[in-house]
């Protein structure tokens, strides 16, 4: 009977890996490529072809299938977990969280202030996030406190955030053992799952991939920070300038792009905010071009159901200098962006 079911695991096996080989095989949208690559690049022709192509990618991103087992979105907040201290002031940016509480620091050398800490992780556990994001790259100090509270894993869970650019420095090959040990990291079948603040061409990210596992001494879900560029290749650029229009070769370049991070990433974010004057969401945008854009590349036939889509939703923005996005309107920004 064993036998039996050897061999049945290896034929479903290699035919899983057959299935993968065509689809990495099939060319999406062949016709609209075919008409796309016999017009000049950003002529008229080439933004007349782009409704047809975006219609497209919303009937393959209507086929995406969830990635998680929740079966709904994984909610995370990015916060700086030390709610006690006023300021964020270790880098060269000074951000401030949003709930600060003067009077429960603690005097010392020592940034890992228990009680900060602990006010923090209630404050978003009853807001009702399932993770919260922190940079975890030089210590380990946000684990190591959620493990002296007594934190129930889960309540909210802890995912790291590392920026491949060097940004915040250096990674503690130490502090990264300590997080992948760690009973309060969030992990995805058994993949510790890792978030990213930069992004890297596509072979750096295969590196710092690699570079991450032989310091954590286990597997990553990593996922691939994608955001607009000011050049010519950039989907925004054409949108704000073109009356909401973007050329169908440009779109074309952005899913091979995504693609080419999805055959090596656990899945991609788009990262930025791109709001409008006031920091509303640019919803046109979003809804038009991001979103289906995203989704169907991560429908592609070898990726759905296995590959994860991550967006960003701002509440608002405030550092020491004063400079405020929409604070007056309390949750509403943040409304706007998730509806």
């Amino acid at each position: 009977m064993n036998r039996v079911f050897s061999r049945l695991s290896v034929l479903l096996a290699l035919l899983f890996s057959a299935a993968c080989q065509a689809d990495a095989e099939r060319v999406y949208f062949p016709e609209l490529r075919e008409r796309v690559a016999k017009v000049k690049p950003l002529s008229p022709e080439d933004f007349a072809l782009s409704p047809a192509l975006l219609q497209e990618l919303r009937l393959l991103a209507a086929t995406k299938k969830p990635a998680l087992a929740i079966g709904r979105p994984f909610v995370m907040t990015e916060s700086v977990p030390r709610c006690g201290e006023m300021w964020f002031t270790d880098h060269i940016y000074m951000d401030r969280q949003l709930f600060a509480a003067r009077d429960i620091w603690e005097p010392g050398k020592n940034r890992q202030k228990v009680t900060s800490y602990a006010k923090t992780f209630d404050l978003i556990r009853q807001s009702g996030y399932d993770a919260i994001s922190i940079f975890t790259i030089s210590n380990a100090l946000v684990h190591q406190s959620a493990q002296a509270i007594g934190l129930t894993p889960g309540h909210p869970w802890l995912v790291s955030t590392m920026t491949p650019s060097g940004l915040n420095g250096k990674n503690n090959p130490d502090a990264l053992k300590y997080i992948a040990s760690s009973p309060h990291s969030y992990r995805i079948d058994g993949r510790l799952l890792v978030m990213n603040w930069t992004d890297l061409p596509v072979d750096k990210t295969k590196a710092f991939i690699e570079e991450v596992e032989r310091q954590t001494g286990c597997p990553i879900a990593y996922i691939e920070s994608l955001g607009t560029v000011p050049d010519r290749e950039d989907p925004f650029v054409f949108f704000s300038r073109n009356h909401g229009e973007v050329p169908a070769s440009t779109l074309l370049l952005w899913f091979d792009r995504i693609t080419e991070y999805l055959e090596c990433c656990a899945g991609v974010e788009f990262a930025n905010r791109l709001p409008l004057s006031d920091g509303r969401l640019n919803v046109e945008y979003y809804d038009k071009i991001v979103y289906p854009l995203f989704a169907a590349a991560c429908a592609q036939e070898r990726f759905n159901g296995r590959k994860l889509f991550a967006a960003y939703a701002m509440a608002g923005y405030n550092n020491y200098r004063s400079k405020m996005s929409l604070s007056r309107d309390c949750t509403k920004t943040f409304r706007h962006w998730m509806e």
